[in-house]
């Protein structure tokens, strides 16, 4: 894992630097939130999308709850 992103992504976000988190190669999964969420994407660049929008990396992002 590459330590220092993952240091600064949980910072961005507000947890601590050892919170757990998950790594990616390549490709990503798509995720569903069932509530509330504050995420940050580090690392190597790559397209980062939230509901079809490009979002930035090395930033906090809010997302809202997904419908169900």
């Amino acid at each position: 894992m590459d330590d220092r992103s993952f240091r600064l992504g949980n910072r961005l976000v507000g947890n601590p630097e050892g919170a757990p988190g998950i790594e990616l190669t390549l490709t990503g999964p798509r995720l569903r939130f069932t509530q509330a969420a504050v995420v940050a994407v580090t690392g190597a660049p790559l397209v980062v999308e939230l509901d079809g929008v490009p979002v930035a990396q090395w930033a906090s992002l809010e997302i809202p709850r997904a419908a169900c």
